[in-house]
């Protein structure tokens, strides 16, 4: 990582005002700027988790961060993107289609439940119930989806979501589902 800032420090003032890197700022705006100030305030403390951060950095409304410290994760991921666009275009000229995935469960610590906590319901986790291969079953630790919320929002997360992970890899036809994965749904403080 310091390689990196440093590379950023050096690179950072001829790129800020070009058109490419403004217009990617502009169209990745709707998750880009919650998840560079969640990341810039991360770093600040350590890596901890957002909940362990001083309460009025807990909230995306209220939390502030050094500019700088944003500017280079928006400069990370703005040379992330480019290189997965030139592996994607690589690979279609070469007749290679890539395959992407993304996660249908978020970790409590992202900057998609840091900024969004609405969107999650925090007070159940997913997980799968005893097996034979796992007596005690499993807790994963991933919040579930507040689909009731989601829906009042017209699903913009999830469709934001699927719409940036697109450019990076070929089309595929959509499946049908009932749901994403077969599952438990436990209360945060439930145990087997």
């Amino acid at each position: 990582m310091r390689w990196l800032f440093k590379y950023f420090e050096l690179t950072f003032s001829s790129l800020q005002n070009q058109p490419d890197y403004l217009f990617f700022l502009d169209q990745n705006r709707s998750w880009l700027d919650s998840y560079s100030l969640f990341m810039a305030v991360k770093d600040e403390f350590g890596g901890k988790a957002w909940k362990e951060w001083p309460e009025e950095k807990q909230s995306r409304e209220s939390c502030t961060a050094d500019p700088r410290a944003i500017d280079f994760h928006c400069f990370t991921q703005y040379h992330a993107a480019l290189q997965m666009q030139k592996a994607k275009n690589h690979a279609e000229q070469a007749g290679v289609f890539l395959i992407g995935d993304f996660p249908l469960l978020m970790s409590s610590d992202s900057s998609d439940v840091w900024a969004g906590p609405q969107l999650f319901d925090l007070s159940r986790s997913a997980g799968a119930p005893p097996d034979y291969y796992n007596p005690d079953g499993q807790r994963w630790g991933f919040p579930l989806l507040n689909r009731p919320e989601m829906r009042k929002e017209d699903f913009a997360w999830w469709k934001e979501r699927v719409r940036h992970t697109a450019r990076f890899f070929s089309p595929l036809p959509a499946r049908p589902f009932c749901r994403p994965f077969p599952g438990l749904e436990l209360s945060a403080r439930l145990s087997f």
